[in-house]
């Protein structure tokens, strides 16, 4: 039960971060966009502009690592979040993956 409540709390608290962040740069960006879809935000940029084998081949890790991103399995550690935003272009920022 208190693991489900710790869950609860840690969503709540990644949405609320995810409000301030959008707040406060009036932001209407890929995250955005991709948050009304219920969808990861580099779900969205690799379905316009490629696939998750060209993500994961420019950000350098395996495919079956960008999969469990885009799941929501797994949170980019921060140099990973890095690779991978400078692999979109910087269309899909760090804070938009670790705060997802």
């Amino acid at each position: 039960m208190a693991n489900v409540y710790n869950e609860k709390i840690s969503a709540s608290r990644k949405m609320f971060a995810l409000c301030k962040i959008i707040f406060l740069t009036g932001a209407k960006s890929l995250v955005t966009i991709a948050l009304m879809k219920k969808q990861h935000p580099l779900a969205k940029w690799a379905s316009e502009r490629g696939d998750q084998r060209k993500l994961a081949k420019l950000a350098g890790c395996s495919e079956s690592h960008i999969s469990l991103i885009l799941q929501g399995k797994r949170t980019p550690s921060l140099s990973m979040a890095n690779k991978l935003s400078q692999a979109t272009g910087k269309a899909v920022s760090i804070n938009d993956m670790v705060f997802k």
